[in-house]
């Protein structure tokens, strides 16, 4: 692979080992983890192999404009033999064909799959007798009806497969939830799957300060959290690397013109 990549991190290189064993996995770590490269190790590798010998990967996305990033990323590693393309109601009549009789990577949403695919999965044969992995990206954002259309929507792909003959491993991507293995298992229907929670990226070390206001006098209570319990810290001298936690915008005002004084930066924060 080229982008600069030298080796995966821990939880990158698990979850990749997973899903190339046929077991299925879903990746709980942070933002800006990595937990693409976790599904395209062995979707890509699959992918060289081609269509004949079960090599082929749908890749579900909630959003069109996800699935174009992941295909700006798949471009940039330039892994050869692959053909990977998109297919969403942007899709031009003629790509379609192309991604029907060619496509090893295919990045689509569940509304295409619903009304597009399954409907005509004739039209898909080739492309599903061979699916070897499926990666259902931001898994953790199906919830409550659309979660539930979403879940059918699985259920009947993999029916689909069965008559095809294929039986493909599914890797799902997630925020950190607090119970990412069934979140995933009532999303697809099936079990076990295994869940890699360890983010194994690489962050900088960082240092968390609570302020707990004082009290004004007696009976008088605590001091209102506000701004300016929140600039009092910075106030009091910080380093140029710390900044306050504020949650309004006049918080950011009051703390950028107290830490401006005192060589410290001010950051909004949920």
């Amino acid at each position: 692979m080229t982008a600069g990549i030298v080796a995966p991190w821990d939880h990158q290189a698990q979850a990749a080992s997973l899903a190339w064993a046929g077991r299925h996995v879903v990746i709980a770590t942070g933002t800006a983890s990595g937990k693409s490269l976790a599904y395209q190790l062995p979707a890509l590798t699959a992918a060289r192999t081609g269509r004949r010998l079960g090599g082929t990967t749908l890749y579900i996305s909630p959003t069109k404009a996800l699935a174009a990033d992941q295909l700006r990323s798949l471009d940039e590693l330039g892994v050869p033999g692959v053909m990977a393309t998109t297919y969403d109601g942007d899709t031009p009549v003629e790509l379609r064909d192309v991604a029907r009789s060619h496509a090893t990577y295919l990045l689509t949403n569940p509304d295409m799959l619903h009304h597009a695919m399954l409907p005509a999965h004739h039209r898909w044969a080739g492309f599903l007798r061979s699916l070897r992995f499926v990666v259902v990206d931001e898994c953790h954002g199906y919830r409550g009806v659309f979660g539930s259309h979403v879940a059918q929507v699985l259920r009947r792909l993999r029916r689909v497969c069965t008559m095809y003959g294929s039986s493909p491993t599914f890797v799902l991507a997630s925020a950190t939830t607090a119970n990412p293995a069934r979140t995933a298992e009532l999303l697809i229907g099936m079990l076990p799957i295994e869940a890699v929670t360890e983010d194994g990226s690489p962050r900088g070390a960082k240092t968390f300060l609570l302020w707990e206001p004082p009290l004004l006098g007696e009976g008088a209570g605590r001091e209102p959290r506000g701004a300016s319990a929140d600039t009092r810290v910075p106030a009091r001298g910080v380093g140029a690397d710390d900044a306050p936690g504020v949650t309004a915008a006049s918080g950011v005002t009051a703390a950028s013109g107290v830490t401006a004084g005192s060589g410290g930066a001010a950051g909004a924060g949920g």
